[in-house]
């Protein structure tokens, strides 16, 4: 068990903090690091179009992919939307990823085999809307195997969703907490954001957004697993800790999901 550091670009490095691994040579750090090891990702972009988080020798049980900097590195699949490989691409072996303080765009995170979880947290992803980038055919967090424990804390997304697609896929094994969500609908989404498979994920102290109104499929959600948070312009009917008033967010569309002083969802969550 290591930590290693990892800058962008190609090139050999030696893993250090002094001297870091190129991104190029990220199976070399994943080895490096071992089961249980951390690779630190130092400031700048990096493009994901040709790697992915799969744990080097895919037989590593548990694995820290950081950015060093909260923020400061950047995943960006730079030709359209694309996915996120996450864990062992071998049946053979469970795998827990832990990703986290990364900025994303253009990506969503999918398990290598039904075997691989991750963990997501301190993620801000802000896709290239403005690109018309979004998500078509699969969700933006995808469980793979519903009985697994995915799960995603402190983190805020806002992305694009076309046709047909959805923003949960395989999720019932996933816990969501202390989340923003606001989803972009395109002009062809008629009532298309949908669950797309599966069973739907738990939700607490999260806030779901809809930029437009019946948008959101009805199965999309389970009002039976979520506590706590706010459901603002989906097709859930809300009662007990639950809230539908409009989050009055900074600036939706361009991802600052930060709460406005007279938000109804400041303090409105549960501590615990």
């Amino acid at each position: 068990m290591a930590t290693v550091y990892i800058q962008p670009g190609s090139g050999t490095g030696a893993g250090t903090l002094a001297d870091p691994y190129y991104f190029s040579q990220l199976s070399t750090a994943e080895i490096a690091a071992g089961t249980g090891g951390t690779i630190e990702f130092t400031d700048g972009d990096y493009d994901t179009s040709t790697n992915s988080f799969q744990n080097g020798s895919n037989t590593l049980a548990t694995l820290t992919y950081k950015s060093l900097n909260p923020l400061g590195a950047r995943l960006i699949e730079s030709s359209g939307y694309s996915y996120l490989l996450i864990g062992s691409t071998s049946s053979s072996f469970a795998t827990t990823t832990i990703i986290k303080d990364f900025y994303v765009q253009n990506l969503y995170y999918y398990p290598a085999q039904s075997g691989s979880t991750f963990q997501l947290s301190g993620i801000k992803q802000l896709d290239t809307i403005n690109n018309n980038a979004s998500v078509t055919s699969s969700g933006l967090l995808n469980g793979r195997d519903n009985s697994l424990a995915h799960t995603v804390n402190n983190c805020s997304f806002t992305f694009k969703v076309g046709t047909t697609s959805s923003f949960f896929h395989d999720a019932g094994g996933m816990n969501v907490n202390n989340t923003s969500i606001h989803l972009i609908t395109d002009s062809t989404n008629a009532n298309g954001i949908g669950q797309y498979t599966g069973t739907a994920p738990t939700l607490k102290n999260t806030i779901i957004s809809v930029d437009t109104s019946g948008k959101l499929h009805a199965a999309a959600l389970d009002i039976n697993k979520i506590t706590y948070s706010c459901l603002y312009n989906t097709s859930e009917t809300v009662s007990g800790t639950n809230i539908d008033d409009e989050p009055l967010f900074v600036d939706a569309p361009n991802g600052d999901l930060r709460l406005r002083p007279t938000s109804p969802c400041i303090n409105a969550g549960t501590a615990s």
